[in-house]
C-alpha cells in the first residue's frame, strides 16, 4: 500500500474514532435521557434538539464556503489575516442574531417551557457556529488529527457533565442543555488556540475582508440551503407530528430517529476525510472510486440492519414506556442506508465538482414533495403510521434524485441497483412490522442472502478496484 494510501486510512481511522466516541456518548446518553427523565421533559429536550439543528444554518453559509474554498489547501498557505476577518465578522454577526431572538423570543412562544428550550437553543447556536468554523478549517486543510481531538473532546466533556448532573439530581432538560453548551464552549476556546495562527492575528480591515465574504457566502450559501432544506425534509413531517399529536408522540418518535442517526453519524466520518483528498484528485479518480465504494458501502450497511432486532428487543427492556415509539424503528431504522450513501458519496462528490446548486435543488424539489406529503398523511389522512412511513420514502426519492444529478457528471450505471436496494428496504420493513422477532430475522436474512447472490460479481471486481486504487503507487484517494 502506498504512502498517501496509509495516511487516507490513518486519517479515516482518527475521524472513525471521534466520530465512535460520538456514537458511544450519544447512544449511553440516548438510553438514559428517557428513563431518567420525565417523559414531558425529555420531549421537551427533543425540541431543544430540534431547534438547534435549524438555527445552525444561519452563518448565511460562510463556514461552508471555507470549506469549498479551501479544501484540499495546506494550512500553512492560508492567509491569516484574510481567515481571521472571517471568524470575528461570523462572531459579530452572531452576537446581533443572538440578542435580537432574545428580545423578541417571548413573543414567539406563550409556553415558558418552548421558550425556554428556543433561548437554549440560541446560546449553543453561537457557540456552536464559531466551533464549527473552526473546524472547517482544520478539516479543510486536512488537520484531521487536531478536528478529530476537537470533535471528540466536545461529546466526551458533555458526557461527563451529564452524568455528573443526573447524579445530583438536576434531570430537567434545562440542565441537560446548559452542560451541552458549556462543553462546546470549552471546546471552541480548544479551537480557536489549535488555529491560533488564524484567530488571534490582526485581521484584514473590513474594506479589504468583505468581498472575500461576500464571495465565500454566494457559495457556501447554497450548500447551507441545501443542508437546510435536506433537515427540512424531516422536519416538516416531525413538526407535522408535533402539531397534531402533541409533544409527547414527538419525543417518541425522535427517539427512533435518533437511533436511525446515530448509524450516520459514524459512517459519515469517511466523507469528512474524503473530500479534501478528492479536491486534489483528478476527474479518472472520482470516476473510478464512486461505484466500487457505493457497492461495498450498500452492502456493508444492509449486512448492518441484520443487527436491528436484538438491538430492538434490547431497547424494549430498558425503555418500556417508549415501546410505541420504538416500534416505528422498523420504518425509521432503514434511512441510514440512503441518508449514508447521501451524505458521504453523492454529496462528497457534488461538492468537489462545485455543484451545490444540484445538491439545493435536489433537496428543494424533495422539501416540496414533503410539504405535500405531510398534509396527505397528517391532515388528510390523520395516520401517524403513514406521516412515519413517509420519512423513509422521501429519504429514498432524496437518495435516488442526488445520484441521478451527479450521473451527468459521471457515468453511473445505478438504475438496476435503486430497484434493487428498493426491493431489501421494503423487505425488512415489512419483516420487522407484520413478522415477530425470529421470523423476522429468517426472513430479512434470506432476502439478504439473495443480495449478496445478485450483487457478488460487483461486489468482487469492487474489492479489486479499491484494492488498486490503494496500492497504486500515484494514488490520490
Amino acid at each position: 500500500m502506498n504512502a498517501k494510501a496509509r495516511q487516507f486510512i490513518k486519517h479515516i481511522v482518527y475521524a472513525a474514532g471521534a466520530n465512535l466516541s460520538r456514537i458511544a456518548t450519544t447512544f449511553v446518553l440516548t438510553l438514559l435521557l428517557p428513563r431518567l427523565m420525565s417523559e414531558d421533559g425529555y420531549s421537551y429536550w427533543q425540541l431543544y434538539v430540534f431547534y438547534c439543528s435549524y438555527l445552525g444554518y444561519l452563518s448565511l453559509g460562510l463556514s461552508e464556503g471555507t470549506m469549498l474554498k479551501y479544501g484540499g489547501e495546506q494550512y500553512r498557505d492560508l492567509d491569516r489575516r484574510e481567515m481571521s476577518a472571517q471568524f470575528w465578522s461570523l462572531a459579530l454577526y452572531e452576537t446581533l442574531f443572538m440578542a435580537a431572538v432574545l428580545l423578541l423570543g417571548g413573543k414567539l412562544t406563550s409556553d415558558p417551557q418552548k421558550r425556554a428550550a428556543l433561548w437554549l437553543a440560541v446560546a449553543f447556536m453561537w457557540v456552536n457556529i464559531l466551533k464549527y468554523h473552526l473546524q472547517m478549517v482544520l478539516q479543510s486543510t486536512h488537520r484531521i488529527p487536531e478536528y478529530a481531538r476537537s470533535y471528540a473532546g466536545e461529546r466526551l466533556l458533555y458526557f461527563v457533565l451529564v452524568l455528573l448532573c443526573l447524579a445530583l439530581g438536576r434531570r430537567d432538560f434545562q440542565y441537560v442543555a446548559g452542560m451541552e453548551i458549556l462543553s462546546v464552549a470549552a471546546v471552541l476556546l480548544y479551537a480557536a488556540w489549535l488555529c491560533r495562527e488564524v484567530t488571534f492575528v490582526r485581521p484584514l480591515p473590513p474594506r479589504q475582508a468583505l468581498p472575500l465574504m461576500g464571495e465565500l457566502i454566494r457559495s457556501g450559501l447554497k450548500l447551507t440551503l441545501a443542508t437546510a432544506a435536506g433537515q427540512l425534509i424531516v422536519g416538516i413531517v416531525r413538526f407535522a407530528i408535533e402539531q397534531h399529536w402533541g409533544v409527547s408522540t414527538f419525543g417518541q418518535i425522535s427517539l427512533s430517529l435518533s437511533m436511525a442517526n446515530m448509524l450516520i453519524t459514524c459512517i459519515s466520518a469517511v466523507g469528512i476525510v474524503l473530500y479534501p483528498r478528492l479536491r486534489r484528485a483528478g476527474r479518472e479518480t472520482l470516476s473510478a472510486l464512486y461505484l466500487p465504494a457505493r457497492t461495498c458501502l450498500s452492502a456493508v450497511m444492509y449486512g448492518l440492519l441484520a443487527f436491528y432486532v436484538p438491538g430492538k428487543l434490547l431497547l424494549e427492556l430498558w425503555l418500556p414506556k417508549y415501546g410505541e415509539g420504538l416500534r416505528y424503528l422498523a420504518i425509521l431504522f432503514p434511512l441510514c442506508i440512503y441518508e449514508t450513501r447521501t451524505s458521504v458519496l453523492a454529496w462528497t462528490y457534488l461538492k468537489t465538482l462545485r455543484r451545490e446548486r444540484d445538491i439545493m435543488g435536489a433537496n428543494v424539489c424533495v422539501v416540496l414533495v414533503s410539504l405535500a406529503v405531510t398534509f396527505l398523511t397528517v391532515h388528510v389522512l390523520g395516520s401517524l403510521d403513514m406521516a412515519v412511513l413517509s420519512i423513509i420514502v422521501l429519504y429514498a426519492v432524496k437518495a435516488i434524485l442526488t445520484e441521478t444529478l451527479l450521473a451527468r457528471q459521471m457515468p453511473l450505471p445505478i438504475g438496476r441497483d435503486h430497484l434493487l436496494e428498493g426491493a431489501m428496504t421494503a423487505a425488512f420493513i415489512l419483516c420487522n412490522w407484520l413478522l415477530r422477532p425470529l421470523p423476522a430475522i429468517g426472513v430479512y436474512g434470506a432476502a439478504y442472502l439473495l443480495y449478496l447472490a445478485a450483487k457478488r460479481k460487483g461486489l468482487l471486481a469492487s474489492v479489486r478496484e479499491l484494492r488498486a486504487l490503494m496500492t497504486e503507487k500515484e494514488a490520490e484517494a
